[in-house]
C-alpha cells in the first residue's frame, strides 16, 4: 500500500447510504512534472482501493480508518497553475451495488437475508447482528441492488445499516463513547426538537383472515418523550390507522414493529449538532456532551453520530461537523426510500397441496432464479370467504402443477404477493372457449370434467359432462334437458316429485321394478290400460278391494282360473249370469252344492 500526501480531503458519512470521499494530490507529490503526464496509469485508479487514517499529530495508534473505493478519477489543472488528481468514491460498502436484480426469500429471518447477500462478496466484512428475530415467511428483492433491498428492509424492519469505516455494520453494534466538552474540544453546538405526527395504529391481515391492530404509547420522560407527548396534539381528532408494511405472522411482530416505527419517529424529534476538531468522532459512535462549570446544566446528555463530515484542507487541519439523536434507544431514524411498486410477475406452479392449513394456496416456481421458493402464495377468487354454510363459499378452483400464474402485490408492496390468476398459451389452451365469435365458454377440471357454454345463435346449450361422456344437456332452442348416463341414475330424497303439464313418457329396454313401503295410489282422469306381452301377477298379503262404478269386463283368450283359500262369495243387487258360449259349464264341489232363492228354482 503506498502512502500519498494530499491537499484536501473531504469525508461523508451517515447512516442507511454510501459513505463518499473526495480527495485531492499535488500531481508533484507522484514525481510528475505536470498533471497530464501518463494519463493512462493515473485514469486506471478507478476500482482501485483507498485507506485514509485519520489522527492527530504522529501518532496513529488511535487513528481512525476508513476504506473506500475510487469510482471517479480527474485530473485538473486551471489558469497555468500546477495541476491536482481528484479521486472521489465511495466506502467499500458500494460492492452491494452490484446491479439491480429479481429474488426471492422465504421461511428465513433478517441474518438469513443479509448473509445469503454478502457471503460472496470478496474482501467485505460483515457484522451480523439484526434486532428483529422473528421468521420471515416471504422478502422479494425487486429490481434493487443489494444495498438498495438492505436499505428498504432496515425501513421496514428497523434494523440498522452503515459502513463503520472497515465493515458493513446490520443490526446491533457496540459503539464507543467519546467525551466532549463545550468550549474546550466542541467549538459549536445546537440542540433542537421538532414536532412529528407520531400517534397511529398498525394493522395486518393474518392467513386466516384475522385483522391484528396494535398501537404502542410512549411515557418516556426525557426530552423526546416530551416532543412525543407535545406531536400528540397533531392527532387529537383523528388517528391514522395504516397498514404494516411487513408481513408478520403473529401478533408479537406486529407489536415489535409498531413500537420500534414509534420509537424511529420519537428520536427523530431531538437533534444535536456540532463541530469539533476530535477525529475521534465517527459515524455511529456515542458522544457525550458535557457543559464547562461555569455554566449551569452539567451534561446535555448522550448521542449517537448519525452523520458528520470530515475536512482537512491544504494546511492539514482537521475539523468536523455532525448531526446526532439520543442514545437512550437502538432505533435509529431511516430516511424514506422510494420503496418499488412491484408488477405483475408470471410464475409456474410447483405444488398446490396446502397441507399445513389447507387454504386452496399454491407454492411457485420464478423463471429468474434458480432457488426453490417456499412460500405459500394465496390466491385472489372472483368471490370467496365465509357464508351462511361455513367456510368455502366462493370460486375455489386451485392452479394445477406446472399451470402458468400471474403474481400481484397488494398495495404494490414487493413484501406481499399474492396470485391474480392462471394464464392461458399454446401448450394448455383449449377449443371449448374464444373461437368462433367467442361463442364458446367451458370450465374443464384436471381430470376432463366439463361444463360448456355454447351461445351460438339459434344452437345455444349447456352441456355438463364427466370424462365417461355422463351428461346433461340443456338445449335452449328444443326448449329439451337431456340427461344421458353409461349405467345408472339415482335419484335419492325425502320427497321426489315430477309434474308433466302433457305426456309423460317412461320406456324400459329391460325389467322395471316398483317398490313403495307403505301406500300406492295410482290415479286418472281418463282411461287406465295396461298391457303386458306374457304373464301378470297380482299378489296382495291382506285384502284386495277392486271398486268399479260401472261395469268390469274380463276377458281371457283361454282359461280364466280363480283360486281361493276359503270362500268365494259373489253379491249382486240384480242379476248374476254365468254363460257358456258352447261345451260344457261344470260346477264341481267335493261338498255339498246348494242352490237356494227366495222363489223358484228354474234347470233347464
Amino acid at each position: 500500500m503506498e502512502k500519498v500526501a494530499f491537499t484536501e480531503l473531504t469525508l461523508e458519512q451517515c447512516f442507511f447510504d454510501h459513505h463518499r470521499f473526495s480527495v485531492s494530490i499535488d500531481h508533484r507529490v507522484l514525481g510528475e512534472s505536470e498533471v497530464f503526464g501518463d494519463p493512462d496509469q493515473k485514469l486506471a485508479l478507478i476500482g482501485e482501493t483507498l485507506t485514509i487514517d485519520l489522527f492527530e499529530g504522529t501518532d496513529p495508534g488511535e487513528s481512525y480508518t476508513f476504506l473506500g473505493r475510487i469510482t471517479d478519477v480527474r485530473l485538473q489543472a486551471s489558469a497555468g497553475m500546477n495541476g491536482l488528481i481528484r479521486l472521489t468514491g465511495f466506502g467499500d460498502s458500494v460492492k452491494l451495488e452490484r446491479g439491480k436484480m429479481l429474488q426471492t426469500f422465504s421461511r428465513t429471518n433478517l441474518q438469513m437475508i443479509f448473509s445469503e447477500l454478502t457471503e460472496n462478496v470478496s474482501g467485505l466484512p460483515v457484522s451480523n447482528n439484526p434486532r428483529y428475530k422473528d421468521d420471515i415467511e416471504f422478502s422479494f428483492q425487486y429490481f434493487e441492488t443489494d444495498w438498495q433491498y438492505l436499505c428498504r428492509l432496515a425501513k421496514i424492519y428497523h434494523e440498522t445499516l452503515f459502513w463503520d469505516g472497515y465493515k458493513v455494520v446490520w443490526g446491533d453494534y457496540a459503539p464507543k463513547t467519546v467525551n466532549l466538552t463545550y468550549d474546550h474540544d466542541l467549538k459549536d453546538v445546537e440542540l433542537s426538537s421538532r414536532m412529528i405526527s407520531n400517534k397511529f395504529e398498525q394493522y395486518y391481515h393474518e392467513v386466516d383472515n384475522k385483522v391484528m391492530k396494535h398501537e404502542e404509547p410512549f411515557g418516556d420522560r426525557t426530552f423526546p418523550g416530551i416532543a412525543s407527548k407535545k406531536s400528540d396534539l397533531l392527532n387529537l381528532m383523528k388517528k391514522p390507522l395504516m397498514p404494516a408494511d411487513a408481513p408478520v405472522t403473529m401478533k408479537s411482530g406486529l407489536d415489535n414493529l409498531t413500537k420500534a416505527r414509534k420509537l424511529d419517529t420519537v428520536n427523530s424529534m431531538i437533534c444535536l449538532s456540532g463541530a469539533t476538531k476530535i477525529h475521534k468522532v465517527s459515524i455511529g459512535c456515542f458522544v457525550n456532551v458535557k457543559l464547562p462549570k461555569e455554566m449551569n446544566s452539567l451534561t446535555l446528555g448522550t448521542y449517537r453520530v448519525t452523520n458528520i463530515v470530515h475536512y482537512v484542507n491544504e494546511r492539514g487541519e482537521y475539523r468536523n461537523e455532525f448531526s446526532a439523536i439520543p442514545a437512550a434507544n437502538d432505533y435509529i431514524p431511516c430516511p424514506d426510500f422510494p420503496t418499488p411498486v412491484a408488477q405483475t410477475l408470471q410464475a409456474t406452479v410447483v405444488d398446490n397441496v396446502d397441507l399445513e392449513q389447507g387454504l386452496g394456496r399454491i407454492q411457485v416456481s420464478f423463471p429468474f432464479e434458480k432457488k426453490a421458493c417456499y412460500h405459500w402464495f394465496k390466491r385472489m377468487t372472483p368471490d370467496g370467504g365465509n357464508g351462511n354454510t361455513g367456510k368455502g363459499r366462493g370460486y375455489v378452483f386451485v392452479p394445477e402443477r406446472n399451470d402458468e400464474v400471474y403474481i400481484s402485490f397488494i398495495d404494490g408492496n414487493p413484501e406481499k404477493p399474492f396470485v391474480l390468476g392462471s394464464v392461458f398459451h399454446g401448450n394448455n389452451a383449449d377449443t371449448l372457449g374464444g373461437p368462433e365469435n367467442n361463442y364458446y365458454k367451458s370450465i374443464v377440471t384436471r381430470s376432463g370434467h366439463t361444463i360448456e357454454f355454447n351461445d351460438t345463435d339459434n344452437s345455444e346449450t349447456i352441456k355438463i359432462k364427466d370424462i365417461n361422456e355422463n351428461e346433461i344437456l340443456y338445449d335452449t332452442r328444443s326448449k329439451t334437458i337431456t340427461v344421458s348416463t353409461l349405467e345408472k341414475i339415482n335419484l335419492v330424497s325425502k320427497i321426489i316429485q315430477i309434474n308433466a303439464s302433457e305426456d309423460l313418457l317412461i320406456s324400459v329396454g329391460r325389467d322395471m321394478q316398483q317398490s313403495v313401503g307403505n301406500n300406492l295410489t295410482q290415479s286418472t282422469s281418463g282411461e287406465s290400460r295396461t298391457w303386458v306381452g306374457k304373464s301378470s301377477v297380482t299378489k296382495v298379503d291382506s285384502d284386495y278391494d277392486l271398486i268399479v262404478d260401472r261395469n268390469i269386463l274380463t276377458e281371457s283368450g283361454k282359461n280364466t282360473v280363480m283360486q281361493v283359500g276359503n270362500k268365494l262369495r259373489q253379491d249382486a243387487e240384480n242379476n248374476i249370469d254365468v254363460t257358456s258360449a258352447g261345451g260344457t259349464t261344470n260346477i264341481t264341489s267335493k261338498g255339498q252344492i246348494n242352490l237356494k232363492s227366495n222363489v223358484k228354482v228354474h234347470i233347464k
